[in-house]
């Protein structure tokens, strides 16, 4: 999960600490790469700005279960 985020972060290419993030997306009850797209942007608006998050949320939407076959 954390080269998941570390790599989002990155080609999306936001100036976010990684570290902050993580813990959030912990704190939030994130686990795996799919349950990402349960999130909001006002999930994000407590360490990113608006613009932010929805760059991320977006980047993150297409994220599928890879269990699916």
């Amino acid at each position: 999960m954390d080269a998941f985020i570390e790599s989002s972060v990155s080609n999306v290419g936001l100036q976010v600490d990684v570290s902050l993030l993580k813990t959030h997306l912990d704190n939030l009850g994130v686990e795996q790469p799919t349950d990402v797209n349960m999130l909001t942007k006002s999930d994000l608006s407590s360490l990113m700005k608006v613009v932010q998050a929805r760059k991320l949320i977006a980047y993150w939407k297409p994220v599928k279960d890879t269990n699916d076959g």
